[in-house]
């Protein structure tokens, strides 16, 4: 609805309704993505901004909530019952309402693992805003066609791995119970071999299950690639082989150093130099009481003038680099061709260096890779284990694409 308002009044602020572009961080990324793939918002924005987050990354749709629902219910006394049953339902919920909301909003940490934590009340396939999975979605082209830019730091992963050295109960979990916190880790918990996988992709980048010191780059390496990289390069390289006639997609990584991180607020030697999750905040948002202090380094301001250069031009043009006011040729994306902007005091281009990393990810029997690169495992995984993760999905997914409505009809109903 926000978005329909927007359309119908921009041009009194001087707006045009036909360069309407969407620009989110992390979950705020994810949300972009999730209006890219809705019906609901077709026509109702040109271009986004897909920075940290996409609706692909673990952790970007929810499951299990019946679960949730329930173990909530029993930490507050609410009666016991089957979800399923629409009387048990209404009272659970009846109960929940009662629940004083700080209460309620500090029981989620019940289901954390240590450090390591899911978001529980993520987005969930409704059948109506979001008809299908994502992955589905995707690779089907059922979703809305819009030039995207494709954003992440250069160490994302600093934000997970830094767990490891600021806080000693979270190695000493991983070390002494990796079959609860390997897995936890890497949100791998509602996989068909949770130990397995969370094994074998330890093993792939840091030898092993250990934390040492020497070990950081490749951990940070590991979570980078698992949460921030491996998705947005699905997702770009999906989007590119289906957006319509005329719409690009531009890849970004963040490379620049500042004085300003979040890593900066935990006391640990490792990581000085990585730009951790959410960095990229700095140049776009102050607030003297918040952590987003002002920029003061001038580098870090030139560097700012950049990135909010290249923003503008996208959302004025639908490409950043328009005219040669910034020097570089920001070149567009290809299914074949990752290539990317590095975003520094001087941006270049940079080749796509994760085509072994983007294989490896892709060969492990994922229920997320069931979906997107399902003829891999047709003939490579037994047929019991293919069978019981398709039985796994089928559970995390009641509602199929036949249920979905079309995208004028889901517009009209607005």
């Amino acid at each position: 609805m926000a978005l329909q308002w927007i359309q119908r009044n921009v041009h009194n602020f001087g707006g045009d309704a036909s360069r309407i572009t969407l620009y989110g961080v992390s979950s705020g990324g994810v949300s972009v993505h999730f209006h890219i793939l809705s019906p609901y918002s077709e026509g109702l924005f040109a271009r986004g901004i897909i920075y940290s987050g996409t609706m692909i990354n673990p952790g970007g749709m929810g499951g299990k909530f019946k679960e949730v629902a329930q173990y909530t219910g029993k930490l507050f006394g609410c009666p016991d019952g089957e979800v399923e049953m629409e009387s048990q339902s209404n009272i659970l919920l009846t109960c929940l309402q009662g629940v004083n909301v700080e209460n309620l909003t500090m029981s989620l940490t019940h289901h954390y693992a240590g450090v390591f934590f899911k978001l529980l009340l993520a987005p969930r396939v409704d059948g109506d805003f979001l008809p299908a999975e994502p992955e589905v979605l995707m690779t089907q082209g059922n979703h809305n066609s819009v030039d995207i830019i494709f954003g992440v730091n250069s160490h994302e992963g600093g934000s997970q791995a830094l767990a490891f050295y600021a806080f000693e109960s979270a190695k000493s979990n991983l070390l002494n119970n990796f079959a609860k916190f390997g897995p936890a880790s890497l949100h791998l918990e509602d996989e068909t071999k949770p130990v397995e996988l969370a094994t074998k992709i330890f093993d792939q980048y840091v030898g092993g299950v250990k934390v040492n010191l020497e070990d950081a780059e490749n951990i940070c390496r590991m979570f980078n690639d698992r949460f921030y990289n491996i998705p947005q390069d699905t997702a770009a390289i999906i989007h590119a082989k289906n957006m319509g006639p005329n719409k690009k997609i531009f890849i970004t990584e963040l490379n620049h150093k500042g004085q300003r991180s979040l890593s900066s607020h935990l006391n640990v030697s490792v990581g000085r130099h990585w730009v951790t999750h959410a960095d990229d905040m700095f140049y776009l948002f102050t607030g003297e009481k918040t952590i987003w202090k002002p920029l003061e380094w001038p580098d870090d301001l030139k560097v700012r003038h950049i990135m909010l250069k290249l923003w503008t031009n996208f959302a004025a043009t639908g490409n950043p680099t328009p005219d040669d006011s910034l020097n570089i040729v920001w070149e567009a994306a290809r299914p074949d061709n990752l290539h990317h902007l590095s975003l520094t005091l001087t941006p270049t281009m940079k080749a796509d260096y994760r085509h072994m990393v983007r294989a490896f990810w892709e060969s492990l029997p994922l229920k997320q890779n069931l979906l997107l690169h399902s003829e891999k495992f047709k003939l490579s995984e037994p047929k019991a284990e293919l069978e019981e993760m398709k039985e796994d999905l089928d559970h995390e997914m009641p509602l199929q694409m036949e249920n979905k409505p079309k995208k004028s009809a889901a517009r009209n109903e607005l």
